[in-house]
């Protein structure tokens, strides 16, 4: 299956969009799917965040996606509230998709692809 960092735990089998609560499954779909008319001219970003606040990365791709609107941010890892709170609150964004999960922590791969 490929190597895998030791500081990385393996992929939870779990995690897919039915595992979460059913009102987060219909608000990311209400998220993703907000630009009705216009999806093949939404942009998603997958935001980087330390847990409070929006990595100046993401910060930039915002910037940087200025005229690609609607601009939805999708966060994940664990106790990512004040991240996805604060998000919602940067210049550009239009809708702001998070799931709560510890699984998605460390930004790999196999775990993000469910959503």
């Amino acid at each position: 299956r490929g190597l895998r960092s030791p500081n990385h735990p393996p992929p939870s089998p779990s995690l897919s969009l039915s595992s979460l609560p059913l009102e987060m499954q219909h608000a990311l779909r209400r998220a993703v799917s907000s630009g009705t008319g216009r999806r093949l001219a939404s942009t998603l970003i997958v935001a980087e965040h330390d847990g409070a606040k929006l990595a100046e990365s993401t910060l930039a791709a915002i910037s940087a996606c200025g005229p690609m609107k609607p601009i939805t941010l999708l966060l994940g890892g664990s106790a990512c509230k004040p991240a996805a709170e604060a998000a919602a609150k940067a210049a550009g964004v239009d809708a702001v998709a998070y799931v709560d999960n510890p699984a998605l922590d460390h930004g790999v791969a196999e775990e993000w692809a469910p959503l």
